[in-house]
């Protein structure tokens, strides 16, 4: 059962400001994603929730039809797509000098759903009330569906492999979960962990960030921590496309490798090849027993980026 404390802690029931929230949603060619997630956003009760949407380079004036119908919302332009990374650290950047207590990272595909009305307090309330926790994200369910896309991850130590956990039975009755990774889908973060970690990594464009960005907060001592009994919903994949794309296995190929380079392992090289080579064969064969020639191409193409060293924004899109 939620305990009402959290929403009233967060929200300065106590009669102090509630910590400056700035939620950054990040558009690019996206106009009826990011106006849903934009309408849905106004169910949320909190004072201090700024909302800023960042048009990475789009093409199709999606940019300026959001800033005409939300007139409440501010609207950043990036002259160029900058990629997931470099868009919202274009926001980062302005919620941290106009004076952001926490930055809510959100996909453009969300949803909150109406019972979630307190989402971004019971996500601050971990925040303000445990100093390591740097880091907070909801229960993330599947668009339309009962499906639990995001409980809880982990990454393995040695192949750099990030994979989402199954909750366990009665799952239900705790209300933190304390995970290895967080996906920067809905991801509440405090601006001091920021100032002390740095901005999310921009060699990456797409894919793999929110892996880097989750070992150097654990690596700085943060814990990172899913608030199970607030959701929102995803709709998984739809701004890239589906995982068998050239863009999805273009960057998701190049940029293991990346992290690897960035981060280590906890073994050695031969064990992270071998479990790379593993992973390369199965994608392999997924995208042949799916016909999908492109997606295959795209795929060998990041594996040879990623061994040569590219970095930032690479063919696609």
């Amino acid at each position: 059962m939620p305990d009402p404390s959290l929403s009233e802690q967060a929200s300065g029931s106590d009669g102090s400001p509630s910590p400056s929230v700035y939620c950054i949603v990040l558009n690019w060619n996206g106009y009826e994603d990011t106006a849903s997630c934009l309408r849905s956003l106004s169910v949320c009760e909190y004072s201090a929730l700024e909302i800023i949407v960042v048009d990475n380079g789009s093409d199709d004036d999606s940019g300026y039809r959001l800033e005409d119908e939300f007139p409440d919302v501010t609207v950043l332009y990036n002259e160029e797509n900058r990629g997931f990374a470099g868009g919202m650290n274009t926001g980062i950047e302005f919620a941290v000098e106009a004076g952001a207590d926490y930055v809510w990272i959100l996909n453009n595909d969300t949803i909150v759903p109406n019972d979630s009305k307190d989402i971004v307090a019971r996500l601050v309330s971990p925040l303000e009330n445990q100093r390591d926790v740097g880091m907070t994200s909801p229960l993330i369910r599947a668009s339309g569906t009962d499906q639990i896309w995001f409980w809880g991850a982990k990454v393995n130590p040695r192949s750099l492999n990030p994979k989402h956990v199954t909750p366990p039975d009665g799952w239900e009755r705790e209300i933190q979960h304390e995970t290895g990774h967080i996906p920067l889908c809905a991801a509440m973060v405090d601006v001091t962990m920021l100032d002390n970690i740095g901005r999310i990594n921009e060699e990456y464009f797409l894919y793999f960030e929110d892996v880097d960005f989750s070992l150097r907060a654990r690596g700085h001592g943060y814990r990172l921590i899913t608030v199970t009994d607030i959701e929102i919903e995803h709709g998984v994949s739809s701004s890239t496309g589906d995982n068998l794309s050239p863009l999805s296995s273009y960057y998701a190929a190049r940029n293991r490798l990346l992290l690897y380079r960035v981060a280590g392992n906890d073994g050695t090289i031969f064990e992270f090849v071998l479990g790379y080579i593993v992973w390369i064969t199965l994608l392999t064969g997924e995208r042949a027993v799916n016909f999908h020639a492109s997606g295959l191409m795209a795929l060998y193409r990041g594996a040879i980026d990623g061994i040569l060293g590219q970095t930032g924004r690479g063919p696609y899109p």
